[in-house]
């Protein structure tokens, strides 16, 4: 196929090549595209969704007869420059940070993510709010509990009871080093602890999420010393 470069370039077209279905002017820098054919994201089945770097942005096309129909552009501006795009076979969706690249990155407080997509019940894009009413989603939309959130991302490090392991020591111990208010709980559940090896959960948990494990991990320190 000849796409037209260099005689035909952005929206120019010509009866003998082909013109692309859109252009970005000035670019929004495309990183990686899939093609989304999982069932954890049920409005996004057959969409073609693009990373981007300058965009900042994860843009959905939804495509027809060789045609774009709709385009979305979620997550604008809130995680800076999206580089890799996958989907795992439960139909996840992940995608990675880059901020530090040069000449055009622009280094953000703390360090790069990789950020796992959840079904929730509605998603923001740029310029309106969808809902999703499907009722296939609909059993996708319940969270985990705090006491099941602190069993799998907590206790594997730090114990069941905080009394620590092998992997790290007794919560109640590093929490004199890091902080034992809810405030010190929270910004250590959201920015981790890099040094020590342990993950920063901001992007992969909710806010809400975050305050009910940071509560459940202190309610848990205060029955266990109570025994």
């Amino acid at each position: 196929m000849n796409y037209g470069w260099p005689f035909i370039h952005h929206d120019q077209t010509n009866d003998h090549m082909i013109s692309p279905l859109k252009e970005f002017t000035p670019s929004v820098g495309p990183s990686e595209i899939i093609f989304y054919k999982g069932s954890a994201f049920p409005q996004f089945n057959g969409s073609l969704l693009m990373a981007s770097l300058r965009g900042e942005a994860l843009y959905k096309f939804d495509l027809a007869d060789r045609k774009i129909v709709a385009l979305e552009i979620l997550f604008k501006n809130n995680y800076g420059r999206i580089r890799a795009l996958a989907a795992d076979s439960r139909g996840y969706i992940y995608f990675s940070t880059s901020q530090n690249d040069p000449p055009e990155g622009k280094p953000r407080d703390g360090y790069d993510m990789i950020i796992r997509m959840r079904p929730s019940g509605s998603y923001q894009v740029t310029g309106q709010t969808k809902i999703s009413n499907d009722p296939k989603v609909a059993p996708l939309l319940k969270r985990k509990t705090a006491k099941a959130l602190f069993t799998e991302l907590c206790a594997g490090c730090h114990g069941q009871f905080l009394e620590g392991t092998e992997r790290a020591r007794s919560f109640r111990e590093s929490s004199k080093e890091y902080g034992s208010s809810k405030e010190a709980i929270v910004a250590v559940i959201r920015n981790g602890v890099i040094q020590k090896g342990m993950p920063a959960w901001q992007g992969a948990l909710t806010n809400k999420e975050i305050n009910q494990l940071a509560d459940y991990i202190i309610q848990l320190n205060v029955k266990t010393k109570r025994k």
